[in-house]
């Protein structure tokens, strides 16, 4: 279907606003896999000026965060989540072999980390771990349940603390992550 021209957002953060003049205002990047970057890149520059980490001296022992040593967790919790999500985008953008493949590295890429934003994570960080409470976060996007693949980007985003088997993408994101 053509493409219906809607408002461009505006953005607090110059960085962000950057960042969607040169990954998202491209023609590849359309349709429900736009909107869902465009509600990522709003929350992020409305909410994300918390840490990019959680989970140190939490109750759920499920986090892995939490048990980064003291110092490792005090200078990664004074990168805001917003600057931390564009960096691994950036990251995983560049490593990709095919360049269909951006909007769902975008959408992974700055939704992995989305359910660290406190409002989500205070809610359920004693029942679910911050992947777990981000697949949450996209599941409240009706344009993400709207993808053909929406199951298989949810597995990816909860998956990248860990190495999975014959998922090359979640070993990318969790690459990315790391850098």
């Amino acid at each position: 279907q053509p493409e219906v021209k809607r408002p461009r957002p505006k953005f607090i953060h110059k960085e962000i606003d950057a960042f969607f003049t040169k990954f998202v205002d491209q023609p590849l990047v359309k349709g429900r896999r736009r909107l869902v970057i465009e509600k990522l890149l709003v929350k992020l520059d409305l909410e994300g000026d918390c840490p990019s980490v959680v989970g140190y001296g939490n109750a759920n022992k499920d986090e892995k965060e939490g048990k980064y040593s003291k110092n490792s967790y005090d200078y990664l919790a004074s990168i805001p989540l917003w600057k931390h999500s564009l960096t691994v985008a950036e990251e995983l953008v560049s490593k990709l072999a095919y360049k269909v493949m951006i909007p769902d590295a975008l959408i992974m890429a700055l939704g992995h980390d989305i359910g660290k934003i406190p409002a989500q994570y205070k809610a359920t960080y004693t029942k679910a771990d911050h992947p777990e409470i981000s697949v949450l976060v996209l599941n409240s996007f009706s344009e993400y349940l709207g993808l053909n693949n929406h199951a298989e980007l949810s597995k990816i985003i909860k998956s990248h603390h860990y190495m999975v088997q014959n998922m090359p993408m979640a070993t990318s994101l969790k690459a990315a992550d790391q850098d």
